[in-house]
């Protein structure tokens, strides 16, 4: 498992927090493999395993504002 969180505030400014290696960290306690990822994952992905076998983004950047859907 990759992980990539760069730990910044609404503001975009870095808030000195690493939640990517809090993630690894709690993986590999329950006896999973995981990296961090600071700048590419799958950069990272490849270097760590040599492939990518499934990609998951279940984030987006807001940019500091809010936005809502538009339907119809």
């Amino acid at each position: 498992m990759v992980v990539n969180d760069i730990g910044v505030g609404v503001d975009g400014a870095a808030n000195g927090d690493s939640p990517a290696e809090r993630v690894v960290s709690e993986v590999r306690a329950a006896g999973g493999e995981a990296v961090a990822a600071e700048v590419s994952p799958l950069w990272m992905a490849v270097s760590a395993y040599g492939r990518v076998d499934v990609l998951v983004n279940n984030a987006r950047a807001s940019r500091g504002r809010t936005t809502s859907p538009t339907y119809g």
